[in-house]
């Protein structure tokens, strides 16, 4: 991953992935409000079958999060927040 060109410690290409996870929510929140309220199985293969790449993104966020090092990385934004203070 690549460091800013100034003297800021934030990655950008660790949010990546998190936006693909927030676009891909987004793109899914009437299905999964339909899913909540009323449960079927037609609805749910509905869902898969007209959003696949939403799906495919929401399957694979774990291994993509362990590729970029997200978890690694709010951890340690976490600590730098509270030992600032």
């Amino acid at each position: 991953m690549r460091k800013p060109s100034n003297n800021t410690t934030i990655y950008f290409d660790v949010w990546i992935p998190v936006l693909l996870v927030i676009l891909s929510l987004w793109d899914l929140r009437v299905e999964i409000r339909l899913l909540t309220e009323n449960f079927t199985l037609t609805a749910l293969f509905f869902t898969v079958r007209d959003h696949p790449l939403s799906i495919f993104i929401l399957c694979s966020s774990h291994s993509i999060f362990q590729r970029y090092g997200i978890s690694k990385y709010l951890i340690s934004m976490r600590f730098k927040i509270f030992d600032s203070h």
